[in-house]
């Protein structure tokens, strides 16, 4: 399978979770809020398909 230059960054929180996704360029595609519950992070998940990101890294950058 052929790696998405297309990435996926999460600030994981207790109840709201922020989310960015950045392009190839490492452009702002989206940026998004999700709640802690199954739902809202199903529609996270349909959001990163369907901007590209394929594969993640459990890699924190600091």
């Amino acid at each position: 399978m052929q790696e998405s230059s297309v990435v996926a960054g999460i600030d994981w929180a207790a109840e709201l979770h922020a989310v960015s996704v950045l392009g190839a360029d490492s452009k702002v595609i989206e940026r998004f809020d999700v709640t802690h519950d199954s739902q809202a992070l199903h529609v996270m998940v349909s959001k990163f398909r369907k901007a590209g990101v394929t594969k993640g890294s459990n890699r924190a950058r600091r």
